[in-house]
């Protein structure tokens, strides 16, 4: 190793190579610990400080004025109702995007009661569990093809399906 002269200083001081230890701010009301005092006051007045905004519905404690709207939106009314299907919404926006996936998505129609499917995934899960094995032999059966569900009936004698 190549030894260097400063020309200001006369005295030689060893460089550390040990890493300097990092100081850990304790919570002293639960194990959680921080890197710097600011970390740690956020820990204590997002945990353990009293809340100021309450829910009267559930009881439920915020901090934060935009933490508790948010939280106070899923005890609001579903005002927003579709027309076409009559689900019902919080917000107008949400509806809004609801009715245009009535009209430009494909059609996948249930024939059994008419109603409409965003995919034809929704399509097959609705036929599988909203028509129960005793209802599909009174309407037919039902066949899921391409996107939409065609009727099918019985012939009593032969046991053939046909389309209507």
């Amino acid at each position: 190793m190549e030894e260097a002269n400063c020309p200001t200083s006369t005295s030689q001081e060893p460089i550390s190579t040990d890493p300097e230890p990092i100081t850990l701010h304790q919570c002293d009301r639960c194990p959680a610990s921080f890197r710097s005092t600011g970390l740690l006051a956020r820990h204590v007045g997002r945990l353990h400080s009293q809340k100021r905004y309450n829910c009267g519905h559930c009881g439920a404690g915020f901090n934060s004025p935009k933490n508790f709207s948010l939280h106070r939106a899923i005890h609001a009314p579903k005002p927003f109702k579709c027309p076409k299907c009559s689900v019902v919404f919080r917000r107008h926006a949400t509806l809004v995007g609801h009715i245009e996936r009535h009209y430009t998505s494909e059609d996948h129609t249930c024939a059994v009661c008419d109603r409409e499917f965003g995919s034809l995934e929704e399509l097959k899960a609705h036929v599988y569990e909203g028509h129960e094995e005793g209802n599909r032999r009174n309407v037919g059966k039902i066949n899921v093809v391409q996107g939409f569900v065609k009727k099918l009936h019985e012939c009593k004698f032969c046991d053939k399906t046909f389309p209507k």
